[in-house]
């Protein structure tokens, strides 16, 4: 079948205060994958949110008349995704234009105007898409997931369905600019070369400020094992080490368990890296995941109290000291991802995290507590009013965090070092495996 209908996905460039390399595999990337494998569609990429391209390379590409561009958008690239979406429809009015990302899963209501045609709001974006591209092609699909445009009216369609795992694409290595991402790392100056790719989604748990329930469900999906270790190896030298994605890595242990099994029956020599929950780890799971090749446990800790009462639902002090006994009997790092400004939290509860944290050996990436749900109950007005630009997940400061804003940046720049520490263990392993010819599981670092 010929590939007729024209598709361009890209994402618009913004003066950021950091970029988390990795992500751009996940839900940009693999959503790639899979329109790609459609067969009706063609799909070009215009990543500018990485290398900072010019406006006249989006003209460029806008003048190519697609039938349909689709951004990505974090929050903070909002109201740049409206200016670029805009030149686009002068462009090429016949273009329609949908937008995604987390953006849209908090305040919908920004995208509801003029030059958009589709808002995803809800399930998976890759089955969204293609449904709506179906739709597009024929007329004779139901949509869901989205709020369209109909004549001069907004209408919100079906509650969006969710993708069974074992159609999940991978990320589209071949449509990515993967080398402008060396550059940018190089740039940097980042120890290694991250990729990713999405294992589970969905997330039990809730937590208000967190995308992944509003972006993935709440039950949690996996992978199938097979697929994932063949990616794995087959792409085993295009990134120094994998962040295997997922809310809560270790949700489901027996799949972990079987997977790192897999790892180590195949000898598939690559180092990874996950993120979870401490109250999701025991030692079966740790050493069988140190045996797989694991280099980095990260875990959500946000903040702890002195006086003894929990800020959040994720940790106590006693589960972070018997976590540490079993990182360092597996040699496995492990960075622990803190907030600023989180509600009711003093001063004395950071610095008494600090504390407990280095004591234990951790490292620690701070970030600045930032409430996007707080954004959903704005109108489109209001929203005009507020700066997006600063609601980046990393850096928005706010009066209530208790520290002046100097002493709020002194802070985050912590997330270098944890960074770098992290890096460099796993950079140390690799060429240790390499020199001694030995898989992961008898890596002695």
């Amino acid at each position: 079948m010929t590939k007729d209908f024209k598709v361009l996905m890209t994402a618009v460039p913004r003066i950021k205060y950091d970029l988390t390399m990795h992500y751009r595999y996940t839900d940009f990337g693999e959503t790639i994958g899979f329109l790609k494998n459609l067969p009706q569609v063609h799909v070009d990429v215009l990543d500018g949110a990485v290398m900072n391209y010019l406006v006249r390379d989006y003209i460029s590409k806008f003048l190519e008349n697609y039938d349909l561009v689709i951004f990505y958008a974090e929050t903070a690239e909002s109201k740049m995704t409206l200016e670029m979406a805009d030149m686009c429809k002068k462009l090429s009015p016949k273009t329609k234009i949908a937008v995604y990302g987390d953006a849209t899963l908090y305040i919908p209501q920004f995208f509801t105007r003029e030059p958009f045609d589709a808002v995803h709001v809800s399930g998976d974006q890759d089955i969204v898409f293609a449904n709506y591209i179906q739709f597009l092609c024929d007329q004779s699909s139901s949509l869901f997931g989205l709020i369209i445009k109909d004549d001069s009216e907004w209408k919100n369609t079906e509650i969006g369905q969710l993708l069974a795992s074992d159609k999940w694409a991978f990320p589209a290595l071949d449509l990515l600019p993967i080398e402008e991402y060396k550059i940018f790392c190089n740039i940097k100056k980042v120890n290694t070369f991250d990729g990713s790719v999405y294992v589970a989604k969905g997330c039990k748990y809730g937590c208000a400020y967190c995308v992944v329930p509003r972006r993935e469900g709440l039950p949690d999906r996996r992978r199938p094992i097979n697929p994932l270790v063949d990616y794995l190896e087959v792409n085993r030298d295009v990134f120094d080490v994998y962040q295997l994605h997922a809310g809560t890595f270790t949700e489901d242990k027996r799949w972990v368990i079987n997977f790192c099994g897999e790892i180590i029956k195949r000898q598939v020599d690559i180092r990874w890296k996950c993120t979870t929950r401490v109250d999701c780890l025991d030692e079966d799971c740790i050493k069988a995941m140190a045996e797989a090749g694991c280099k980095g446990i990260n875990i959500g800790v946000e903040s702890l109290s002195k006086n003894k009462t929990q800020l959040t639902n994720k940790v106590a002090v006693a589960q972070l000291e018997n976590l540490s006994k079993l990182l360092d009997k597996y040699q496995i790092h492990s960075k622990a991802y803190i907030m600023i400004g989180m509600p009711n939290q003093s001063q004395e509860d950071f610095f008494f995290t600090i504390k407990i944290l280095e004591e234990l050996n951790y490292s620690i990436r701070p970030t600045g507590y930032t409430p996007f749900q707080k954004l959903s109950k704005l109108s489109t007005e209001e929203l005009d009013q507020i700066d997006l630009e600063k609601w980046d997940r990393k850096s928005l400061f706010h009066e209530e965090v208790g520290f002046s804003f100097r002493e709020f940046h002194e802070i985050l720049l912590l997330t270098q070092t944890a960074r770098d520490t992290q890096a460099e263990i796993i950079l140390d392993s690799k060429n240790s495996a390499r020199k001694n010819h030995v898989v992961p599981a008898e890596i002695d670092f």
